[in-house]
């Protein structure tokens, strides 16, 4: 299921269980030397935007669900905590400068409403898929849905939080606002797609995996070359 927004943003999923949609994306860069042998591993930045005022410890075990998921792709996250108001800019000027193909920008907002109207009650969030193959580069997340639906399924917030914000990076790393008839990138969760994911095991397929590392790394070359690595780790399996 496809929708688009007047600024170019496409949706991304919907939980079925309690009819509630799911979506996803936050920055700084990175780059990475990959050999055959996977000697080093690319890094991507995150710049994140948390309206919804999360708490850091809690933001923080999303993030690690989201790296945990990631790691099927044999890729690192980088994240960096962007302002939120004209004050903080003021006290921390970061995230000011046009964002480069190494970037992706997470925003959690508090609710849809007021924001993107379509989706208040019903959607997880939205990221930004071009119809054209160029790079997207935001993902936005609707807190008050990941928070009912995990309060309703009973499932842990952050995994549900993190699974989406993966969910939506998929979108964005595979330039593709196509969903699958199973794994992460299904249209619609099932009460055993969240099973799943709170035993770790709704992932993306070996061959999305396979597409997301090489997009990274065509993303780093783009904007600039590889610049920055990690010793790589084996790819996880969840």
């Amino acid at each position: 299921m496809k929708q688009t927004l007047k600024d170019g943003l496409a949706f991304a999923a919907f939980v079925a269980t309690v009819s509630v949609g799911i979506s996803l994306s936050r920055c700084e860069w990175a780059a990475a030397q990959t050999s055959d042998s996977g000697t080093e591993i690319p890094i991507i930045t995150v710049w994140l935007y948390n309206y919804a005022g999360i708490p850091k410890h809690t933001m923080a075990r999303a993030e690690r669900e989201v790296q945990k998921i990631l790691d099927a792709a044999a890729i690192r996250l980088e994240w960096v905590e962007c302002p939120t108001s004209a004050e903080e800019v003021k006290v921390r000027p970061i995230c000011q400068e046009l964002m480069s193909n190494a970037e992706l920008g997470l925003t959690i907002l508090p609710t849809a409403r007021g924001v993107a109207d379509a989706y208040v009650d019903r959607d997880f969030g939205i990221s930004q898929v071009f119809n054209d193959g160029q790079f997207g580069h935001y993902a936005y997340v609707f807190y008050d849905r990941v928070q009912h639906t995990a309060d309703l399924a009973d499932i842990p917030a952050t995994q549900l939080l993190g699974s989406v914000i993966a969910h939506e990076f998929g979108h964005l790393l595979l330039r593709s606002s196509t969903h699958t008839g199973h794994g992460i990138m299904r249209m619609r969760w099932d009460r055993n797609d969240l099973k799943d994911l709170t035993w770790g095991q709704l992932n993306f397929t070996p061959e999305e995996a396979e597409t997301i590392h090489a997009e990274v790394l065509l993303r780093l070359r783009s904007a600039g070359g590889l610049a920055k690595a990690r010793p790589a780790v084996a790819p996880q399996r969840h």
